[in-house]
């Protein structure tokens, strides 16, 4: 059998009868050495599992990620970076070809799907995608713009290693609301948090943003695909491929005091491939978030941007990443619920936009709440009225 003979319902149905508890991500270890030893258990199972299909041009290419994504973190431990970044720039050529993994921020596939319930259909237009960037203040402060943007090059000192970016190469990290960025500084106390609205022109992003419950999805098969000349049956092949990849990306280790993250191998070696490729950023679901199942496939509220910190090698306080993007000063979280709250008007459901809508929503306090009945709610309306 073909990789074009294989139907969408055999792969689905394959991948429907994955553990959902066993892949479910963020996947967590307790030790850093753990890392590796899981995901390669997890690729192993993975390959066996779809050994029952008999597609042996799918199952090559599976396995081919997983023999390169192995070996990179490998070469890596054992000082052969430049084999290693060869091995994960080879994944994201394969991937990159396809529009529905790269393409504009403002005309991404990902968050087209995520404005229609039933896939993208032709005639839909997407919405403006907003953006929240966040920092944490020490007392009630608010940051000009300029203040909001990545760490200059000339400051390059303060640049920690993070998920997807390297010390000394700064990332600007995003997040699709300001709940989101709460979470992912560590949910930081009001009087410390600080958000800007972002709003980006022209940028090109990779995306890792998909897991199990948006593969296991009906709604797949109702999606046209045509403007991206593929088949159902081979997206559902490609994003496979893709959430093998994103797979090593999505590992939280419990182990505290550590100099060095193996979980953040492959991520930036994947940024490294994607600024080779002339790819900004990526996007990804936040790591800070659990999926739980009685949830959507992809929740709008839990999704991070990271971009590529470009500079111009003479001017290395300059910060070019700004001529792409229009960001307002910070709000301070704790002023902002100084304000009269019934000055903040609520959308109804038929003016919601893409992430205000009734059906997405958070967990707080240990429950579900539609996000529009919560305050990140009313500080991202307020936020917005600063960016228009």
């Amino acid at each position: 059998m073909s990789i074009r003979g294989m139907k969408m319902n055999e792969i689905q149905d394959l991948i429907k009868k994955l553990d959902d508890n066993e892949f479910k991500t963020p996947v967590s270890v307790d030790e850093d050495y753990l890392y590796y030893e899981d995901l390669k258990d997890k690729y192993v199972k993975i390959l066996l599992h779809f050994g029952e299909a008999k597609d042996k041009k799918f199952l090559e290419e599976l396995n081919e990620i997983k023999e390169n994504v192995l070996t990179a973190i490998q070469d890596y431990y054992t000082g052969n970076l430049k084999d290693a970044c060869e091995k994960i720039e080879k994944i994201v050529e394969r991937l990159k070809r396809r529009k529905l993994i790269v393409d504009d921020v403002d005309s991404h596939f990902i968050f087209k799907w995520i404005i229609s319930e039933q896939g993208v259909r032709k005639e839909e237009n997407i919405r403006q995608v907003n953006l929240y960037k966040a920092r944490i203040g020490e007392g009630v402060e608010s940051f000009k713009a300029a203040d909001m943007v990545h760490i200059p090059f000339n400051k390059r000192g303060l640049i920690t290693t993070q998920r997807f970016s390297i010390a000394g190469l700064p990332c600007m990290y995003l997040a699709t609301s300001t709940y989101c960025c709460w979470k992912e500084l560590g949910m930081p106390a009001d009087n410390k948090f600080n958000v800007s609205y972002v709003k980006l022109e022209n940028i090109k992003l990779f995306n890792l943003a998909v897991n199990l419950n948006f593969l296991k999805d009906e709604k797949i098969k109702e999606t046209n695909f045509n403007d991206y000349s593929i088949t159902s049956d081979s997206f559902l092949k490609e994003y496979f491929m893709l959430w093998m990849l994103n797979l090593a990306c999505s590992y939280t280790v419990k182990e505290k005091n550590r100099n060095f993250k193996s979980e953040y191998i492959v991520p930036q070696l994947i940024m490294l491939a994607l600024k080779r490729n002339d790819i900004d950023g990526v996007i990804y679901c936040s790591r800070r978030i659990d999926e739980e199942p009685s949830n959507l496939w992809l929740m709008p509220k839990n999704l991070n941007v990271a971009i590529i910190g470009k500079y111009e090698k003479e001017e290395c306080e300059k910060i070019p990443l700004k001529n792409h993007m229009h960001i307002t000063d910070s709000v301070n979280y704790n002023e902002f619920k100084q304000l009269n709250s019934k000055g903040i008007k609520k959308k109804d459901d038929a003016n919601s936009d893409i992430w205000t809508d009734r059906l997405n929503g958070v967990q707080i306090a240990g429950e579900y709440h539609p996000y529009f009945e919560t305050e990140f709610y009313n500080f991202e309306e307020y936020i917005k009225t600063l960016g228009n």
